[in-house]
């Protein structure tokens, strides 16, 4: 059976969004209301979210030296309560010199949310590393996962914010789902 889920409205809704879904089979259509935060085309047991962008950037650290701990706590906090609401998941990775994220969620949204930190004083050197359309979210139900400092990660982040290319971006995102996974 196959079913296709899209707003009542059509497009990409934010959370608290009911879907009309039609399922297709061999004995017709039957339309269905489903409460849900997104578009998406699913195949019994698998979900597939269409319009999700999971965008990878790298930024140097622009914190004061002792302050790190109470503003990365704000940022979290932050995040989590701003990310949730705008059907945003990820994960943070802060190594006190650099930063790493991965955004998932709407193009819309992702893109709006790297604006506004492209812009945070918090943030030298933003460079957006990698960009894709992603069948799914590797960060499924994390608002954001936050992996605290480590010199190891801050050896993957580095050539990145020097023009590193795409294999040290997958690199990195192996990296970051595999810290994810045991945080």
């Amino acid at each position: 059976m196959l079913w296709t889920v899209v707003p009542d409205r059509g497009g990409i809704a934010p959370p608290g969004v009911d879907f009309t879904a039609t399922s297709r089979s061999g004995r017709g259509f039957a339309p269905k209301v489903f409460p849900g935060p997104r578009r998406a085309a699913a195949r019994e047991g698998e979900r597939k979210v269409l319009g999700l962008k999971s965008l990878l950037y790298a930024s140097a650290s622009a914190l004061a030296p002792g302050d790190e701990q109470a503003e990365i706590e704000r940022i979290v906090t932050s995040a989590r309560m701003r990310n949730s609401r705008l059907g945003i998941t990820g994960t943070l990775v802060f190594t006190k010199t650099s930063f790493a994220q991965i955004l998932e969620g709407p193009n819309e949204a992702v893109d709006s949310l790297m604006e506004r930190i492209a812009k945070d004083p918090r943030h030298d050197q933003v460079t957006v590393v990698d960009t894709i359309e992603a069948d799914a979210r590797l960060f499924d139900g994390w608002s954001l996962s936050y992996s605290g400092a480590s010199r190891y990660v801050d050896k993957h982040i580095a050539p990145l914010l020097d023009g590193g290319g795409r294999e040290e971006a997958q690199q990195l995102r192996r990296l970051m789902k595999a810290l994810a996974a045991v945080a």
